[in-house]
């Protein structure tokens, strides 16, 4: 019967896997997480291209439009974000999700981001200005494990996409 290991050998157990991960990327100008893994260094993140005009934020209409594509195929959902390569492909399950679109009161807009997503990777809620962004860390945050659903919401319409564990 094996012995359980004290608390110091966990600790160094945990301390030498903790060595082995790779570190998050963050945007050099405000300092957000970037998920999106690229071989040319850290680039802009969506705020800062958002804030200084070089992206747009996605219009209501595009954002409806995107969920209604992810409830309807959600397999090509996952394919689709498992081949975009991110920093949290390795705890990512093998899996489906199951999708689907619900009205909510709007909270309004307030500054650059139009999308909420909760929960997300080491916050409880991100947000994002392109639908596409937040739609494929949905269906990460579900296939890590964080939590079984998340929720990415238009402020401006209170559009609801809920990603969920199948």
């Amino acid at each position: 019967m094996p012995m359980s290991m004290s608390r110091t050998e966990r600790l160094r157990h945990m301390h030498e896997r903790r060595l082995l991960w790779k570190p998050v990327p963050h945007c050099n100008t405000c300092g957000r997480a970037l998920t999106a893994v690229s071989d040319m260094g850290t680039a802009p993140c969506e705020r800062c291209l958002t804030v200084a005009g070089e992206v747009v934020a996605d219009t209501p209409a595009l954002v409806a439009a995107a969920f209604q594509a992810a409830s309807l195929d959600p397999d090509l959902l996952v394919e689709q974000t498992r081949t975009v390569p991110s920093i949290w492909d390795v705890r990512l399950r093998t899996g489906t999700v199951e999708t689907r679109v619900v009205s909510s009161s709007a909270r309004g807009q307030r500054g650059w981001a139009v999308l909420r997503l909760t929960p997300a990777f080491g916050a409880d809620v991100e947000v994002y200005a392109l639908a596409s962004s937040a739609i494929a860390e949905a269906v990460r945050v579900v296939l890590a494990a964080v939590d079984t659903t998340a929720r990415v919401v238009d402020v401006r319409t209170g559009r609801t996409l809920i990603v969920t564990a199948a």
